[in-house]
C-alpha cells in the first residue's frame, strides 16, 4: 500500500547577512504567494519579511497493512526542507512538520 501524505514544513531563517537577504530578495518573485502541493521536491515560500518560510511537499511512503508511516513522510520533508535552505546557503531554525495522509481521505 501507498500511503501519500501532504506535508508542511514550517521555519525560521536564521541569523542571515547582507549577502544572504540580497539573495533571497533576488528569488522572491519565486517563492511569493501560497505554495501548492504539486512541485517535485517541494515548494518553498516566504515573504519581504525574510523571517518564516513554508514549504509544501507531497511525500509518498511505501506501508504493509496497518502500518502508519507518518512519521518518516514528515521526517522525509523535514530533510528536504533542510536539502532547499542548505541550496540557498541560508540556515533556519524552528522547523515543524504538520500534514495528512491522504489515502484515509480516500477510504
Amino acid at each position: 500500500m501507498t500511503q501519500i501524505f501532504r506535508v508542511t514544513v514550517r521555519g525560521r531563517f536564521a541569523a542571515l547577512d547582507d549577502e544572504q537577504r540580497a539573495r533571497l530578495t533576488e528569488r522572491l518573485p519565486a517563492h511569493s504567494g501560497l505554495p501548492g502541493f504539486g512541485e517535485p521536491g517541494g515548494q518553498l515560500s516566504y515573504d519581504e519579511r525574510l523571517d518564516f518560510f513554508t514549504l509544501r511537499i507531497e511525500v509518498r511512503e511505501r506501508s504493509e497493512a496497518g502500518e502508519d508511516r507518518t512519521e518518516a513522510a514528515f521526517e522525509a520533508a523535514t530533510a528536504r526542507c533542510e536539502e532547499v535552505l542548505a541550496d540557498l546557503g541560508v540556515a533556519h531554525r524552528g522547523l515543524k512538520a504538520v500534514g495528512s495522509d491522504l489515502s484515509t481521505v480516500w477510504r
